[in-house]
């Protein structure tokens, strides 16, 4: 009996122990975002995502891509500022608090959603963020490094495939209604278009994390229980697809399908680099793909960005027309991951 109590007493003194540890572990991690944030709006050390430099023209600024299609260094135009909008606006009624809109890289602000990009090679305050782009849990805050956004923009490769075929500035302005006929126009430009709205899929989907109150799962929980906490954050990420994808259906005509056609090059682009196709570019079509794909294990909060790529898929599949599906290859493609240390 004795035995059994004092069993039962250290189960008790090791969860209050725990416990401690997790807030103690909260606590540092707010006080360092806080740190981080304040740093870098001193220093001026926050940057904004790359904008093509083609979509930057002038002739562009007043009624071409930048206002239509937006990006998320510019959210009070296009797409973006209509995607943003819409998730404060679902953020808020799943929270159940009032916010009043998106900050990028200003002071941060309790009652909107604070979000800021940095250059790892710059702030080095901020490595903690390298490669990924997170909801840090913390006064509605995510972060997000430019290196990881770049991944899936591919802007210079689409560009340098377009400035031999675009030496006027008149010959954009009417090249998305009225396009030359030239394949590498035709798909370059909705390519380059892409290359943007994919950004926004990646802050949909932190802004999904804030809106269900996502915790980060402690390493804590992932040693005691590691498949308990695999299932957790399986879990969490296809909620914050799920609510990515419910803003993009709300969203301006068309920001759906275009992201749901980045992420499918951003997933061959991922697949060609992890078997060491010659060029990063896969030989074949995704549904023809066959071989086996190496990946690391992945460390930290989130999967590969290879990974992310394909679960947003399977989120958004059903909802795109029918003619862009590929019905079960996506899962097929999960399939074939095999991870290597």
């Amino acid at each position: 009996m004795m035995k059994k109590r004092l069993a039962f007493w250290i189960h008790i003194l090791a969860l209050i122990i725990l416990v401690l540890i997790a807030k103690l572990s909260k606590l540092k991690n707010d006080n360092n975002i806080q740190s981080i944030v304040k740093y870098g709006n001193t220093h001026n050390k926050w940057v904004l995502p790359k904008v093509s430099e083609i979509l930057k023209q002038s002739r562009f600024e007043e009624t071409g891509p930048i206002d239509n299609y937006g990006w998320p260094g510019n959210p009070k135009k296009g797409f973006c500022a209509d995607a943003l909008k819409i998730a404060v606006r679902h953020a808020s009624e799943l929270r159940g608090i009032k916010l009043s809109g998106v900050n990028i890289n200003g002071e941060m602000s309790i009652d909107q959603i604070n979000i800021y990009f940095f250059d790892p090679d710059q702030f080095s305050e901020a490595r903690n963020f390298e490669g990924n782009c997170t909801y840090t849990a913390f006064s509605n805050t995510i972060i997000c490094d430019q290196s990881f956004l770049y991944q899936f923009q591919d802007i210079d490769f689409i560009e340098k495939h377009l400035k031999d075929y675009l030496l006027k500035e008149e010959e954009l302005e009417d090249l998305l209604t009225n396009p030359r006929g030239d394949l590498r126009i035709t798909i370059g430009m909705p390519s380059l278009i892409s290359a943007h709205h994919v950004l926004i899929w990646a802050l949909l989907h932190e802004i999904g994390h804030f809106a269900y109150d996502h915790k980060p799962i402690s390493k804590f929980e992932s040693l005691l229980a590691p498949e308990t906490a695999n299932q957790k954050s399986r879990e969490m990420e296809k909620e914050a697809d799920e609510f990515a994808l419910t803003v993009l259906k709300e969203s301006s005509k068309g920001t759906l399908t275009s992201v749901y056609i980045g992420l499918q090059n951003i997933l061959a682009e991922q697949i060609a680099l992890a078997v060491g196709a010659p060029g990063s570019k896969l030989p074949v079509q995704l549904y023809e793909f066959k071989d086996d794909i190496p990946l690391k294990q992945p460390i930290g909060t989130h999967p590969p960005l290879l990974i992310r790529c394909l679960n947003a898929l399977i989120v958004f599949e059903p909802e795109i027309p029918n003619y862009l599906v590929k019905g079960s290859v996506y899962k097929k493609l999960k399939e074939q991951i095999k991870y290597i240390k």
